[in-house]
């Protein structure tokens, strides 16, 4: 990812010409005269180009491409007095105006794929015998500008690759993402080595709830444990979390800025906030809309022509080893592996998580696999439940975060935990 940042100063005083940068600082030249300190303006400029190739019969198909530009305008006046019922160190504000405009660009795109990557992306396809695949294609550029002087230009790329596997009695889907062309062959490699080991897989079974001593994630499903109740709950309940113990003592949540601007998609200094040390919740994450005029925690981010900018911690580091007691001497047979989940949903405190591939045994050794399942937990429930971290932070694969209908990729970093067999499940 390329980054440009302009520190432009605060705006000019009435009577003067504030600092321009072609037409992405017009708009301010109408606002420099009128800004007052409880008053907030923002422009933002995207561009996105998007493809599709499809793996099938041994050779990519591309799909056609799409181009779009979008210009979202937004300003916010902060109320005077504080809402009722509602525990901030500060009043939150109102939304003055907000617009966005839309159109389709034109000209040439930039290159998604060397011919190179393409290359050794077809052999790794083809040498883990996948049956279909797609990779989601999108090259993006944005640039900011506020009220407050700050000017930042980002470009990239992302890269979502979805397949599946057969392994005769079931398909494996998995899906995994980049923002490096350097990466996308790594994404074909399947999600275990268990699955190129000639391993029989029999017919999947329903869950048997009552039968098991031990629930194990791997680190892809646990970083989703994390990423819904610890950081949708440090986005949710803000202040009222803070103090409460989600995990055992060796528990430790970082989350960090998306990309290497320094700021965050309103403009704020960004910088990496230990949500939970200890296994204690220490901090809240705030933005221009939720946190009034409190300091804000630069974990601002909307996706590409979004209208909903907010705290998104889609970016988590999870880490800690805790002792093996319990855990150690379990059988294969008493034990359920959950590799990843087909999708995850948070609603006020508690998420619920569908499994996608899972079963019965440890990574290294699968007795039968099972039917999807659902398992729900409650952030209030999280830390009775979560009984141990292995110690080993391995890079989750990527995910899509849906919030308020804006979707953005996840980058996070988890051990392997083990949950105690209480958790609520059901088929």
């Amino acid at each position: 990812m390329d980054v440009m940042v302009r520190p432009s100063g605060m705006p000019a005083e009435s009577g003067q010409e504030p600092m321009a940068d072609g037409p992405v600082a017009a708009p301010f030249m109408r606002l420099s005269s009128k800004l007052r300190d409880d008053l907030y303006e923002e422009v933002r400029h995207d561009k996105t180009w998007h493809q599709r190739l499809t793996w099938s019969r041994g050779e990519w198909t591309p799909g056609s491409l799409t181009s779009l530009a979008s210009r979202f305008e937004r300003s916010l006046r902060w109320n005077k007095v504080k809402p009722e019922k509602e525990n901030f160190d500060s009043p939150r504000p109102t939304i003055q105006s907000q617009s966005i405009c839309r159109e389709h660009l034109t000209g040439t795109a930039p290159e998604f794929l060397s011919e190179e990557t393409l290359r050794i992306l077809t052999e790794a396809v083809g040498s883990a015998q996948i049956k279909e695949a797609v990779i989601d294609m999108e090259c993006w550029e944005r640039t900011f500008l506020n009220s407050e002087g700050c000017s930042v230009t980002t470009q990239g790329k992302w890269f979502d690759f979805y397949a599946s596997y057969n392994t005769g009695a079931a398909l494996v889907r998995w899906r995994d993402g980049t923002s490096t062309q350097e990466e996308v062959s790594r994404l074909a490699r399947p999600p275990l080595p268990i699955l190129g080991r000639g391993v029989t897989w029999s017919e999947p079974r329903t869950i048997d709830t009552v039968r098991y001593d031990l629930v194990l994630l791997s680190p892809t499903a646990s970083s989703v444990v994390i990423h819904e109740l610890i950081g949708h709950g440090c986005e949710h309940f803000r202040e009222k979390i803070v103090g409460l113990r989600v995990g055992p003592e060796e528990l430790r949540v970082v989350a960090f800025p998306k990309n290497g601007s320094g700021f965050d998609d309103e403009g704020t200094p960004s910088e990496e906030i230990v949500l939970v040390e200890n296994g204690i919740v220490r901090h809240a994450v705030r933005d221009r809309a939720t946190g009034g005029m409190a300091p804000f925690s630069g974990l601002t981010k909307v996706a590409s022509h979004g209208v909903k900018p907010g705290s998104r911690c889609t970016h988590l580091k999870a880490e800690g080893e805790s002792s093996q007691e319990g855990v150690t001497g379990v059988p294969a047979e008493r034990t359920v592996w959950i590799e990843h989940f087909s999708a995850a949903n948070y609603h006020s405190g508690r998420a619920f998580f569908r499994s996608g591939l899972a079963w019965v045994g440890s990574r290294e050794e699968l007795l039968y696999p099972l039917m999807p399942f659902t398992m729900s937990i409650d952030i209030y429930e999280l830390a009775s439940l979560l009984w141990h971290l292995d110690g080993q932070t391995e890079r989750a694969r990527s995910g899509l975060c849906n919030k308020d209908g804006e979707f953005l990729p996840t980058f996070n970093f988890a051990p392997k935990i083990a949950l105690r067999p209480v958790v609520s499940i059901r088929p």
